[in-house]
């Protein structure tokens, strides 16, 4: 299984705060924006410009997250496709413009662009942290993705998990039964049928999506 390589994206997210704690104007920031010197990931949040330029969109996805959890709640946890993504899944088919969120204390938080703030319980025990980073465990990950899109992209995702040797098949097995009340089961339940931790490439998850089909 070819897994997205490591990338050590530790500290590199800069907040507004911090740039005008050491010395900088907010013109002086705009001025390096415009020379490419910084790049704005978001609303006050800014990463070296030679470094962004340097990203694939996966790491530039996991910047985003970055950027978002550094604002974020204290029991903001990335999720869902984020949670994926930073554990080099691959995501075919899926949008990596929004980081997905879910917080540890049954609230969605605010609405804001390029975050979605997923509802759901969400306890401390389905969370682990990868790359400095909390996100969802993987089979809670795996479940995730099931719920937010269809069979096709899905497949390619957990069979990626189970490749990598992160998820067991019964470890997901467990986790497709204890969250089966979910909305969007039903594709979780054809994907845990169909996923096999034998394949080895998105290509083959998508064969073998269509054989099903």
């Amino acid at each position: 299984m070819t897994i997205h390589t490591d990338r050590d994206l530790s500290g590199v997210v800069v907040l507004r705060r911090e740039l005008l704690a050491d010395g900088y104007t907010d013109n002086q920031i705009q001025t390096l924006v415009k020379k490419g010197e910084l790049h704005r990931v978001r609303h006050g949040s800014y990463v070296d410009g030679a470094l962004w330029r340097s990203l694939d969109e996966l790491d530039r996805h996991r910047v985003l997250v970055r950027a978002v959890l550094r604002r974020a709640h204290p029991s903001a946890v990335a999720t869902h496709l984020s949670s994926a993504v930073e554990r080099r899944a691959p995501v075919w088919g899926l949008s990596l413009d929004e980081a997905h969120l879910t917080r540890t204390d049954g609230k969605s938080g605010r609405r804001e662009a390029g975050v979605v703030h997923h509802r759901g319980d969400l306890d401390e025990s389905d969370v682990e942290v990868v790359n400095g980073i909390r996100v969802s465990r993987a089979a809670r990950c795996a479940v995730e993705v099931t719920t937010m899109t269809t069979v096709e992209p899905a497949l390619v995702t957990v069979n990626a998990l189970l490749g990598s040797g992160v998820l067991s098949p019964s470890d997901l097995h467990a986790q497709v039964e204890a969250l089966r009340h979910w909305p969007g089961t039903l594709t979780t339940t054809i994907v845990q049928r169909l996923a096999d931790p034998r394949v080895q490439s998105v290509a083959e998850s998508r064969t073998l999506f269509l054989c099903w089909e």
